[in-house]
């Protein structure tokens, strides 16, 4: 006799194989794997659900599985309720209040920390600067192996229109790709982003600055963390001139998640507007530090806490 447990567990099943279906996977020479239990995590499925996906085709080798098709099969989860897809709908939560929330002046304790990977091994208690991201530094604790920085930082949103020109551009990556998360290994790779039509913020920022420069504009690529979901990410948007002089933003990825997942309000303002939960960095490499310690040198990824001060 089928229980009403069992049709709900089926029905979980039939959602994430369409979720597989419509995601493209890593292909090899990319690939990074995590555990059976870590992708059950992001899944919060049941471990038969995680089996029926191994069957269906989802990468796994040696008991794991790859970690951003786990991901992506998570985003596209009709039923919403694996952790990609909450973390969409925690930061749509954010986004449903336009206008002054969007531009106001916040002011966010920020706390950046950086690790060695040596760990305790390490013996160097001298890190450099954490990055050069307008927050103002007021401490830093820490020691050997680790380093934490806090003081604050005043973000505000700004609305501008783009130079009309750019539209078509635009609007063509709009109907043409879709998110996904990316490696940075692929992210980094324009023409396979264009033959997979899928990519994150990084792909789709620099698919973005390759096709406005090859029509003309005066474009760059823009680096920072984005205050969103659950913790503070890494994030890449764009940077373009228009024939006034006037600089403005395009932030193509979370214009893409917006069609699917956010306001058409959002959308809109993604072309050109700002947001004042983006920390903007002055240049890709201040996403890390290099550390020198007793037994060499190494480039550490900086992370970014931001919490609202009342």
């Amino acid at each position: 006799m089928t229980t009403p447990d069992d049709t709900e567990r089926s029905g979980r099943r039939d959602d994430l194989r369409d979720a597989l279906a419509v995601t493209v996977p890593v292909p090899s020479g990319h690939q990074a794997w995590v555990t059976r239990d870590a992708a059950l995590r992001t899944l919060r499925c049941t471990a038969a659900d995680l089996d029926s996906l191994l069957a269906a085709g989802l990468a796994h080798q040696g008991g794991q599985v790859e970690r951003n098709d786990v991901w992506n099969v998570g985003l596209h989860d009709a039923s919403r309720r694996s952790v990609p897809a909450r973390e969409m709908l925690f930061f749509d939560m954010m986004l449903r209040s336009e206008g002054a929330d969007w531009l106001s002046a916040r002011r966010y304790t920020a706390v950046a920390e950086a690790r060695c990977p040596r760990g305790p091994a390490c013996a160097e208690p001298v890190w450099p600067q954490p990055p050069r991201s307008g927050a103002r530094w007021e401490s830093q604790t820490g020691g050997p192996g680790a380093s934490r920085w806090t003081g604050d930082v005043v973000l505000s949103g700004r609305r501008t229109t783009p130079d009309p020109v750019l539209g078509e551009v635009w609007d063509h990556l709009l109907e043409t790709y879709a998110y996904q998360a990316t490696p940075s290994s692929l992210a980094r790779d324009v023409e396979r982003t264009r033959e997979r039509r899928v990519g994150d913020c990084e792909a789709l920022a620099r698919l973005l600055v390759d096709d406005l420069q090859a029509a003309g504009h005066e474009a760059r690529l823009q680096t920072g963390y984005l205050l969103g979901g659950v913790r503070t990410r890494w994030h890449y948007w764009v940077r373009v001139t228009g024939r006034d002089g006037t600089t403005t933003s395009l932030d193509p990825s979370m214009a893409v998640l917006a069609q699917r997942f956010f306001s058409p309000e959002y959308a809109r303002w993604c072309y050109g507007s700002e947001l004042n939960r983006v920390v903007p960095l002055v240049e890709e490499d201040d996403f890390w530090v290099e550390h020198v310690c007793a037994t060499g040198s190494a480039r550490v990824p900086v992370e970014l806490t931001l919490r609202i001060r009342r």
